[in-house]
Parts: structure tokens; sequence; C-alpha cells
């Protein structure tokens, strides 16, 4: 990696910490920046989570309160205010917001009209956050690192089938047998980012904004920019939304991709690899043959 990319790799994994309403800077973690100093060739770890970042009180609080929503905490902003944050609480009567604020796991975000935000500070944390929610879902929170440090060539290569190889070993690795994830795209795309995230060399990206809407996951390398929009499908039981099986899935992803010109990004000097993947709520996995360059 070149200085620039690693300086923006510790930006993005470690920064991003604020505790004062006033501060007009966001810190780094020093514990995290020290450690990769003292091993930068084991990569960005999560020095965080190896630290105590999954606490065992919040974990097991989690559990009895079976509504933890790790799509709502990673995805969009959550917004206090001042009063929420100097209040003091029974821990059977503390938001989940501010519990995950006081353990750590959000920082604050002020807005120029004086309004506060509740957001994980970095992709650090947010590994974490993912980590805390399989913890508090009986889930695993393991992933095949070797697959995944080794992702750059197959999707500089276009390799599609690799590259569904790699997802599905991350999903079998983490989900287990009882697990709802795959009622849910997002929560797969969720664990596959976390994943990703520390072990994979290269730029990711979820809920990226464009004029059109959000692109689902993006993983940029030296040479690729690869765009993917994820669609599952719904069997029948799921009584609240139409049934969809893996070819309307595919065509609907596809779709998506082409009317809001995912990735299309101006005077990019990566190639364009855009994939739509269908995730099969039956068989918990990635299909390779519903999996398409578009």
């Amino acid at each position: 990696m070149s200085k620039e990319a690693v300086y923006a790799r510790l930006e993005q994994v470690y920064d991003g910490f604020q505790f004062a309403v006033e501060a007009k800077e966001t810190l780094y973690n020093p514990w995290s920046i020290l450690s990769f100093l003292k091993n930068p060739g084991d990569g960005f770890q999560n020095y965080w989570y190896q630290s105590g970042g999954v606490s065992s009180l919040v974990a097991n609080y989690l559990k009895v309160r079976d509504d933890f929503d790790f799509i709502r905490y990673t995805d969009r902003e959550i917004a206090v205010d001042r009063e929420q944050l100097a209040d003091r609480y029974e821990i059977s009567t503390i938001p989940r917001e501010i519990l995950l604020w006081q353990a750590g796991y959000f920082s604050l975000r002020t807005r120029p009209n004086g309004g506060l935000r509740l957001v994980p500070p970095n992709g650090e944390v947010e590994s974490s956050l993912l980590r805390l929610y399989l913890v508090a879902n009986n889930l695993k929170p393991n992933a095949p690192r070797e697959l995944i440090e080794n992702l750059v060539a197959p999707i500089d290569g276009k390799d599609l089938p690799a590259i569904v190889q790699t997802f599905n070993a991350v999903l079998n690795a983490c989900v287990s047998v009882h697990a709802a994830i795959f009622r849910d795209e997002r929560s797969v795309r969720d664990i596959l980012f976390a994943a990703l995230y520390l072990f994979a060399p290269l730029q990711l990206f979820k809920e990226r904004e464009s004029v059109r809407g959000y692109s689902d996951l993006e993983l940029v390398t030296r040479q690729t920019h690869m765009v993917i929009e994820f669609k599952r499908t719904r069997p029948s039981c799921e009584k609240e939304k139409k049934p969809r099986n893996a070819a309307q899935s595919l065509a609907e992803a596809i779709a998506q991709i082409e009317s809001r010109h995912y990735g299309e990004v101006p005077f990019s000097v990566q190639n364009l690899f855009r994939v739509a993947m269908v995730i099969s709520t039956e068989e918990k996995r990635i299909l390779p043959e519903f999996c398409r360059e578009v």
C-alpha cells in the first residue's frame, strides 16, 4: 500500500471518536494506533475488540432484550439530546443506544444546527458492534481470514465464482443453523462487511450514497471498483411480503443497479465491476448460479 492509502485506512478504521459536544475534531484510538505501529505487518487488526470491546455485561443485557437492531445502529445516525446523555439510568430502563454509547460503541456527532447524533466512530468499533450482535444472538464471530486476505486477485480478475465462494465461507463460519439472519439481506451484507473490513486489503463501503439511492456493498482495489446489490428469495411462508424466487430476485437486483447507475463515478481510475447477487433464505447461502455481472 502507498503511504497515502495507509493513512486513509488508519483514519477509516481507528479515527472518529468525539466525547465533548463542543469538540471540533475527532480522535484516533491511541491503543489501536500504537498497536498497529508496533506490528504493521499484521495489518489493520481489531485491537478495540481484543482489549475487551465485547462486554459480557452488555451482551447478556441484549440477550434478555431480544430486539437489538444491528441494522439501525450501523446504517443510520441516532438522534439524542443533551438531557438523555446527562440522565442517570437503572439497567432496567436505560435506552439501548445510551448503553452502547456509555460502553464505547457509539461516539458523538454534532450538527451545525446544534443537534446531537450517535454513530459508531469507525470500522474497528463497527466490526466489534457486529460481533456483539452475533454474541447476543448466539452466532459465531468467526471468519476464514486466509480466504479474505486473498480476495483482491479474484476481484481484479472478475472471478465471480471465487468471490461467491469466499462470501459463502464467511457466512458459513459466522452464522449458526438456527439463525434468522437470512430473513434480511442487509444483515447478510453487514456480516460480510465486518468480516472483510479488517482482513481484506481493500476499501469497503456499505449503503454508499449516490444521487439515486444507496448501494449495498462496494469493494475497491487499486484496479477495480466492485459494486454489489443483494436481493434475497422470499418463500411463501413469509406472509408480510409477496413471495419472490431466485430468478425474480436476480432480475430486481439487476434492474436496481442499472436504473440507479451504481458505481458510475466520474473520472474513476478503477475498472467498474457491478454484480447482482441472490441470497437464498431457504438454503442460507448466496446462490452462485444466480449471481451475474451487470
